[in-house]
């Protein structure tokens, strides 16, 4: 559980004591170890550091994709992901945070052309919703992103083919986890 004053504190001064000690952590430039502050059964105090939480949730989602080939040479693709995940609040411990760690919304989409001539290209679209991540006393908000990448490429002989490939066209800056 969250940190007590010690035993020994003036009656009535307890969470005065509690509230002064975790705002001249958070004020230090401590913010982790002011939330992993507890204390422990004996009265002593500890530092907890924990990547693990319980607690009940209900997680539930569908994903759908698909292709078309429009031409012989010419395809679509694009499939979306929704995810959803609620934690019943009751059943953490009182300063506990659980956080699904994954977005809502997820998307892909991609063009395809491939005539006959030896060449190809591709453009693929990468669309991720923003959320709040929490492992441990580690939180923040990861925001969305939108990805783009274009590949070309060309057949020299049956043997050998060139690829040409732009990754994050973009140049997006991303949180990866």
């Amino acid at each position: 559980g969250p940190w007590t004053a010690p035993p020994g504190t003036a009656p009535g001064a307890e969470q005065l004591v509690a509230d002064a000690t975790r705002d001249a952590l958070i004020q230090g430039g401590q913010p982790e170890i002011a939330r992993a502050l507890t204390r422990l059964p004996d009265g002593s105090t500890a530092i907890v550091f924990s990547v693990g939480n319980a607690g009940d949730a209900t997680a539930y989602g569908f994903e759908v994709g698909g292709g078309w080939e429009a031409t012989p040479f010419l395809r679509f693709d694009a499939n979306y992901s929704y995810f959803r995940g609620d934690v019943e609040a009751s059943s953490l411990a009182a300063s506990e945070g659980v956080e699904a760690n994954t977005p809502t919304h997820k998307a892909n989409l991609a063009a395809t052309v491939a005539p006959r001539s030896g060449f190809s290209g591709r453009v693929a679209v990468r669309l991720v919703d923003g959320y709040d991540w929490a492992t441990g006393v580690y939180f923040g908000q990861i925001p969305s992103s939108q990805t783009v990448d274009v590949s070309l490429g060309y057949q020299v002989s049956p043997q050998i083919r060139l690829h040409a490939i732009a990754t994050n066209l973009l140049d997006q800056q991303r949180y990866h986890v």
